[in-house]
């Protein structure tokens, strides 16, 4: 190899670890006054530790029983500061996770809506309820 390639190889490869280096645990948790639905699974009321390990999907985990489930979301920004939060749609009744914020600088996790919410969204008036969470360290 000679040491152009060598160099080149070296250059290709600081963007990935760079990648790696800066890719963070991120998690949270909160107690969850009510049941809800994400993803099309039903949740039950109780406290649970939301995270991320960088990729696009949450993990939410039930503190208290093994109920475990992981939820792909998209990534979203805010110009506002970061407050960690999980976010509910909430139709009458019935809440649908709709936002996890992880703590990280203003960028969040959307949640994916359900056709069970979008039916509902067309003939129930959409609010909003938001649940504030605390940092929890990881690993």
């Amino acid at each position: 190899m000679s040491p152009h390639q060598a160099s080149l190889r070296m250059a290709l490869a600081v963007p990935c670890l760079l990648a790696a280096v800066h890719a963070q645990n991120w998690a949270v948790r909160a107690t969850i006054p009510f049941d809800f639905t994400a993803d099309q699974q039903a949740f039950a009321a109780g406290e649970y530790c939301i995270s991320t390990d960088g990729s696009e999907a949450v993990r939410l985990a039930r503190v208290d029983v093994l109920q475990k489930a992981e939820i792909v979301t998209v990534r979203i920004r805010s110009t506002a500061q970061a407050t960690p939060r999980i976010v509910f749609h909430r139709y009458a009744e019935r809440h649908f996770l709709a936002e996890v914020w992880l703590g990280e600088p203003n960028r969040g996790r959307q949640v994916y809506a359900s056709a069970a919410e979008l039916e509902l969204a067309r003939t129930t008036k959409q609010e909003v309820t938001t649940i504030i969470a605390t940092l929890v360290p990881t690993k």
